[in-house]
């Protein structure tokens, strides 16, 4: 019998065949190992890089918490060192003084840092250190806020609550510290602006913003983001050219239900004051006048005040009066502010504002304010005089009204609880209020990320 033996060559080819088939299958696996890996890597970085900045933001809102927590008291910045060390802020350095924090959230940390300037104006820094899977190394990213005190008034008419305008009534603005958009510092309707915004500040009601009759709004409308604007009537809400032309209703955008605004209280009044003066025949601007109060620069205090038939107010120089109970005008009586004189008023109470009215001769929003305070919850004002001022009352209903077709003017800006405007009125705010920095309350004025 005739064998045949197995070739030995076969045999080896098939084995290194095989074995660098493996080292191919080996190294694609490893490869895409590797691939894997690296990619979970760069997403764990990226996610972990996108995390950081939240990180950071975290550190400019704890800073705006400690700003805001004294804006409106009397402790200025530079002296919170004992409550601020309640809120584990420590001091770093003299002049100015810089109040620092670290707070920690899951293996990651922020250091944010607030600083006063020359002038007073707070800084806020803050460094986020993330770490991150895989990176043994923290990301490090910084932001850097300059804050600024907000503007109270932000708008022609704003409501915590329901705006109703019923009647002829005309919104717009104009701005009397900007060149070309007054004239000699004062409204004309050859000058009118956009910018006459009506906002209201509910969530959860239905048409917080009501109009009917024939009212023309040159600006927006913004209400929450549950609420709605119901146009009962000829309302017309845009542009100058929008409503100036031959189209009704509301232009595309120019009604907004995504309101996010903050209406804190009203600030509070001065200490101390002195009672109101005798009553009697006093010379105002060089004539006499009867049944009258001056009043000069300084503070009033008063727990209720009522003006019958002819009697006045008459304001020369600097004047802050607080009223803690009810203020009246009826019959004739009038509250006049003189030329290059202003008055800051504090209500405590209800204010009903008719007979003669209200006269400020400066002509300027800033030289008459009004602040309602939480117990004041009811404003009126039927006078028979333009008001030109500015009302902060975010507790107050406040109702104003006009008679005949004679058109009352209302110049600067209104915050209220809720606000209802009926009969024959035009409301102008002037924009210039939106630069005073009367809020209490800080917010971020710029923004920038900095390299570090």
């Amino acid at each position: 019998m005739k064998t045949h033996p197995i070739s030995r060559n076969t045999d080896g080819n098939v084995l290194i065949i095989c074995l660098f088939t493996c080292a191919i299958l080996g190294f694609a696996i490893a490869s895409c190992y590797m691939y894997v890996r690296n990619q979970m890597v760069a997403n764990a970085r990226s996610q972990s890089w996108n995390e950081s900045i939240v990180l950071s933001e975290a550190g400019i809102e704890d800073g705006l918490m400690l700003i805001n927590k004294y804006s409106g008291t009397t402790t200025p910045r530079g002296y919170w060192t004992n409550t601020a060390g309640a809120d584990n802020w420590s001091i770093v350095g003299n002049a100015p003084l810089v109040f620092w924090v670290r707070r920690s959230l899951n293996g990651s940390f922020y250091d944010a840092y607030v600083t006063n300037s020359v002038n007073g104006q707070p800084w806020i820094r803050s460094v986020a250190s993330k770490q991150f899977s895989g990176g043994q190394v923290a990301l490090r990213r910084a932001i850097i806020v300059k804050a600024i005190p907000g503007s109270l008034f932000q708008g022609g008419l704003i409501a915590k609550g329901e705006v109703n305008l019923k009647g002829s009534v005309l919104v717009d603005s104009f701005n009397s510290q900007v060149a070309g958009m007054n004239i000699n510092g004062q409204y004309a309707p050859s000058i009118r602006n956009d910018n006459g915004s009506i906002a209201s500040a509910s969530s959860n009601v239905v048409a917080t913003v009501s109009a009917g009759g024939n009212v023309e709004v040159y600006g927006k409308v913004y209400t929450g983001p549950e609420d709605t604007f119901v146009n009962n009537g000829g309302a017309t809400i845009g542009s100058e050219s929008f409503v100036d032309g031959t189209s009704t209703g509301a232009e595309t955008g120019a009604v907004q239900n995504d309101l996010n605004i903050y209406i804190p209280d009203a600030p509070s009044p001065p200490s101390g004051g002195i009672s109101l003066p005798t009553k009697g025949s006093v010379i105002f601007q060089g004539l006499p006048q009867l049944n009258s109060y001056l009043l000069t620069t300084g503070n009033y205090r008063e727990s209720s005040i009522s003006l019958q038939n002819s009697e006045k107010i008459l304001v020369q120089g600097n004047v802050k009066l607080y009223v803690t109970g009810d203020f009246k005008m009826s019959g004739q009586s009038q509250l006049i502010i003189a030329t290059n004189s202003s008055l800051t008023f504090y209500a405590g109470g209800a204010i009903d504002m008719s007979g003669g009215g209200v006269m400020n001769q400066s002509g300027y929003a800033t030289n008459l304010t009004v602040n309602g305070l939480n117990t004041c919850t009811s404003i009126k004002y039927t006078g028979g005089s333009d008001f030109i001022g500015t009302i902060y009352a975010p507790y107050a209903a406040v109702d104003m009204g006009g008679g005949g077709n004679t058109d009352y003017h209302f110049v600067g800006s209104l915050v209220a609880g809720s606000i209802k405007i009926d009969g024959h009125y035009q409301v102008h705010y002037d924009e210039s209020l939106i630069q005073l920095p009367s809020g209490p309350h800080y917010y971020a004025s710029s923004w920038k990320e900095i390299a570090l």
